[in-house]
């Protein structure tokens, strides 16, 4: 009891405490209580209550971080902490791993949705700290150290649905920072989704952290989004290089969602639901998902078009465990504007009686190129360039390659050519917007996805009504969005 007070005094600015269903010494046969434990000990000289208590009478003006070991302690703790609302005087956080996460971690977590609504129903303004049980050994291939799409994806699904409106708690993620610091895009993106949330970077005494991992991550992302609970010897040295390391954000145009058209063929599930974050968009999954580009496009001798991306197909996290894919493609296209209108005419685009069916024969009728999901390589590259005889190349790659910072062209060296020379693309003549369709069991991503044009197209080249085209498409895919498509 004395060495968990002491650190009340401490120059920490965190009080953390394991919490456990367990006796109090000296009450061997009495009843379970949340006691200050971790597993496997079930007994302890402290209670949480006797703990939150002598946390209030001390005012020590620190946070107080309380880390549930299993569902059945959480409501318990919960009604406790409820008899002092009045009395709380610190930053509360409560914690749970409610996910499995790396490296095929077993120990079972607490279950997602009744520690939301728990925390919900009991403490909505408390920070939220979920993250993901973890399993690591220094044996392990180093390629397997990172969170994984499909985490972060189920991550986000489990928010996303839970039901908050829009009205969301204060969200961090605990990552562990040799996992975090080989995650870099898969952790932005979940930032970008989840609003509001930022990163708590933890470690084990015996993790091989270096303190070159914690410079990663302290240049990707903002100061005010990440927290440190770390070794003494790390907190150390990278208080001595903070000031020299700063945030290099990158600048992405075209990757707000405001500027992307979604829509599903079917009734959308959490699971199949599409985010779009950080130059990242991950698909759901079983039903026929399109996304395009809001603009207008054209390629002409004056006009030139660059663009690449960066492919990944995964499992859904509930096939986390098998090593089996499923059939999933992801299709490349460029839709004639002209196709999306019901009753065209050269010149004008009347979208006026277009509807779903319309919508989705341009889409089909549009196809570039299409990937498909295998056993040899979840991983792809691409790169259209209109400056090269409109060529098209791609490339199958190990995902530990397409995951790395090195420039395009130099990753791409390695690779092994999907399609064997340059593939020569017949593009529309007139106004298009570019954009992909996924559809299969699983999931699929594309990353540092870049788009560039030569130059702008103005309007002398489109004719205004192409103008009004934007506005329309806008609409019909808001209707689209409200209405299920069948």
């Amino acid at each position: 009891m004395k060495k968990s007070f002491s650190l009340l005094l401490g120059p920490v600015d965190f009080l953390e405490a394991d919490i456990t269903l367990g006796l109090l010494n000296g009450n061997e046969f009495g009843t379970l209580v949340p006691i200050m434990a971790h597993p496997p000990d079930t007994s302890s000289d402290i209670s949480l209550e006797m703990w939150i208590d002598r946390v209030i009478h001390q005012n020590t003006g620190k946070g107080v971080k309380l880390d549930f070991k299993s569902l059945d302690v959480v409501e318990s703790s919960l009604l406790i902490l409820q008899r002092y609302t009045e009395q709380l005087n610190f930053s509360l956080w409560l914690n749970a791993d409610i996910l499995y996460g790396p490296i095929l971690a077993s120990t079972i977590p607490v279950k997602d949705d009744m520690f939301l609504l728990l925390c919900h129903q009991y403490f909505p303004e408390a920070v939220h700290s979920v993250g993901w049980t973890t399993n690591w050994f220094p044996t392990f291939p180093q390629e397997s150290w990172l969170y994984e799409w499909m985490h972060v994806r189920k991550m986000s699904d489990v928010i996303r649905c839970f039901g908050y409106e829009n009205h969301y708690p204060s969200f961090t993620f605990p990552v562990r920072g040799i996992f975090a610091s080989r995650s870099i895009r898969q952790l932005q993106w979940l930032l970008g989704v989840v609003p509001g949330s930022f990163l708590t970077v933890w470690s084990a005494k015996e993790d091989a952290l270096k303190i070159d991992d914690l410079k990663k991550i302290r240049r990707s992302f903002p100061v005010d989004k990440v927290y440190y609970d770390i070794p003494e010897h790390l907190h150390d040295a990278l208080l001595e290089v903070r000031n020299a390391i700063s945030y290099e954000a990158e600048n992405v145009p075209n990757f707000k969602t405001s500027n992307w058209m979604t829509f599903t063929h079917g009734q959308e599930q959490c699971s199949s639901f599409t985010y779009i974050s950080n130059s990242t968009i991950v698909f759901g999954q079983s039903l026929p998902t399109v996304v395009l580009l809001k603009k207008l496009m054209s390629v002409k001798d004056d006009h030139g078009l660059s663009v690449e991306g960066r492919i990944q197909f995964f499992n859904d996290y509930e096939r986390r465990t098998s090593t089996v894919p499923k059939s999933h493609e992801l299709k490349i296209v460029a839709v004639d504007v002209s196709l999306l209108a019901k009753n065209a005419t050269p010149g004008s685009f009347d979208l006026s009686e277009s509807d779903a069916d319309v919508l989705w024969s341009a889409v089909n009728a549009s196809e570039l190129y299409t990937f498909h999901q295998n056993v040899s390589s979840d991983c792809r590259m691409f790169k259209l360039d209109t400056d090269k005889d409109r060529s098209f190349q791609a490339w199958t790659l190990p995902c530990s390659d397409i995951n790395s910072e090195k420039p395009f062209d130099e990753i791409v060296k390695t690779g092994v050519q999907e399609v064997p020379s340059r593939k020569r693309l017949v593009l529309p003549a007139g106004p298009f917007m570019i954009g992909f369709v996924s559809s299969g069991d699983d999931h699929v991503v594309i990353h540092d996805f870049k788009i560039s044009e030569r130059k702008e197209v103005t309007s002398t080249n489109i004719s205004s009504s192409t103008e009004v085209t934007l506005s329309l498409l806008n609409l019909i895919f808001l209707v689209l969005l409200t209405f299920t498509m069948i």
